[in-house]
């Protein structure tokens, strides 16, 4: 008996693979076939209300096997190619995720993986278009596919199940139940015996860059964790043999690797990315023309310099500084939010890091930044963290010569300047740090230098700004409105009282 049409919901493609069904030999689809549509076939694959052509949701029901593969084709070259792709909705809008989804339960190969590629692209868009992809069954039927029996099927399995896994936090917990990381492993941890090619390293380093976005340590047992010891010199090995990659999978798996490491760094296992050694190469990876590449290994660098005093002193042996002056001028705003970032663990550290961030000059730009009033409030508050932050170290170790920046008139105007800012962490900051300086000068009897702070926070329009932290409603008897307040009395009585309206 010949294969029977889907006519209704209760009959499961996954129930008609090829070869059963009977002893019909043109049901089977050919050893040899190819088929590659045109791009007009392509273009023309949705109607006017945005659904699949009604011939070729057809199609994907026919009883030839064959038909049914031209159309599976047509719809993952659609998914595949499109720039702005409406395509994942039109095939949820048409009915036919469950359909796609169960060419996965195919013993044809070639029906496998063009459906694991369309999974892939699918769970690549909304969060309600993986919802639907998973709902379908997709998790479940790319699992039942290991170990995958082809290289185009591990590609789309790995890219789905990365796409799955970053979607949101319940789905990357369901991806961990259903083992969904053990195909990503099984191919990093035999990366030494070149087993897998590049095409699928990259997806496997997608996989585990997904899967550590929402990496929540301890909600799990640890066996059911990355293994980060394990993990930590594979990602190591992967950058420095790839640090020169600028197109293809290389690019790639560079990009995911760099964007891993960073994670894990969040997640407090510095010691682990710190004994591979890698600092110089992500140090020279912050001068990558890849923009993802350069800000997350500046991230990662970030996240040492606030570690010990002796990471934070490889990083500057390593040839931070210098980098980060020049990423601190970089026309991308994440770059230079970065930039500042860093420059603030580094400045917050020992005598001797904030010397070495004071000589090489940086101190200057980030004053520009905070005295920006266009620039990214970001950026603006990671500046005004270097500002604050040496602030603290200045009191600290008063006997150094930076000491005297402090005093300088565009670092308290700028700190001034931070008082018009809406976040409130900034403008307390900037007010401690204000009040700080000068308590210092008046500690010291050092008459000339508060008279000469007092007079460009006058001129900065400082007391006024104050006076607006401390009178507005979100502030008033607030913490911030009475830091506000004590400053005005301490040292502008004149502008204590409130303004007259």
């Amino acid at each position: 008996m010949s294969e029977k049409p889907i006519t209704s919901a209760t009959n499961s493609l996954a129930d008609l693979k090829l070869g059963e069904g009977g002893s019909n030999v043109n049901d089977m689809v050919p050893e040899d076939f190819s088929y590659e549509p045109t791009p007009s076939e392509l273009n023309n694959l949705l109607t006017e209300d945005g659904k699949i052509l009604p011939q070729v949701v057809d199609d994907l029901k026919s009883e030839s096997l064959v038909v049914r593969l031209i159309a599976l084709i047509k719809i993952q070259r659609r998914l595949q190619n499109s720039a702005v792709n409406p395509t994942a909705q039109a095939i949820i809008d048409s009915n036919l995720v469950q359909v796609i989804v169960d060419f996965l339960a195919y013993e044809d190969v070639r029906f496998q993986e063009r459906a694991a590629s369309a999974a892939a692209n699918i769970t690549a868009g909304t969060s309600e278009q993986t919802e639907v992809a998973v709902a379908a069954g997709a998790l479940q039927k790319i699992m039942n596919l290991c170990p995958f029996s082809s290289t185009g099927l591990q590609r789309g399995a790995l890219y789905a199940l990365g796409n799955i896994a970053a979607d949101s936090s319940h789905l990357r917990d369901r991806v961990l139940r259903e083992k969904g990381m053990e195909p990503v492993m099984e191919v990093l941890t035999k990366l030494d015996d070149n087993v897998y090619e590049e095409s699928i390293v990259a997806p496997a380093t997608r996989a585990l860059s997904a899967y550590l976005k929402r990496w929540h340590p301890g909600r799990f047992p640890r066996s059911e964790f990355i293994p980060v010891q394990q993990i930590v010199p594979i990602l190591a090995k992967l950058i420095r043999s790839r640090q020169s990659a600028t197109s293809g999978d290389a690019s790639e798996t560079l990009e995911n690797s760099v964007i891993s490491l960073s994670r894990i760094c969040e997640k407090g296992h510095l010691a682990e990315a710190f004994d591979t050694g890698i600092l110089r190469e992500l140090v020279a990876l912050c001068s990558s023309s890849n923009p993802i590449v350069q800000r997350f290994s500046l991230r990662s660098l970030g996240f040492f310099a606030a570690d010990t005093e002796a990471q934070t002193d490889a990083v500057i042996d390593a040839g931070l500084l210098p980098t980060l002056m020049t990423c601190i001028a970089s026309g991308n705003k994440n770059t230079r939010e970065l930039a500042c970032w860093t420059t603030s663990n580094v400045v917050a550290g020992t005598a001797k890091q904030t010397q070495a961030a004071v000589d090489i000059g940086i101190i200057q730009p980030a004053i520009k930044l905070l005295s920006d009033p266009t620039e990214d409030v970001l950026v603006r508050k990671e500046a005004c963290w270097v500002l604050t932050n040496l602030v603290v170290a200045c009191i600290k170790h008063p006997a150094q010569d930076w000491s005297e920046t402090l005093y300088d008139e565009e670092f308290v105007m700028a700190l001034c300047g931070a008082l018009d800012m809406e976040d409130n962490l900034v403008r307390r900051n900037a007010m401690s740090s204000l009040h700080q300086i000068l308590d210092s000068a008046r500690s010291k009897l050092e008459q000339g230098k508060w008279s000469r702070v007092v007079e460009v926070m006058r001129d900065a329009d400082g007391p006024a700004r104050l006076r607006v932290v401390r009178d507005t409603h979100p502030s008033r008897g607030t913490e911030l409105g009475n830091s506000a307040r004590r400053l005005l009395m301490s040292y502008f009585p004149d502008y204590s009282r409130r303004a007259r309206v």
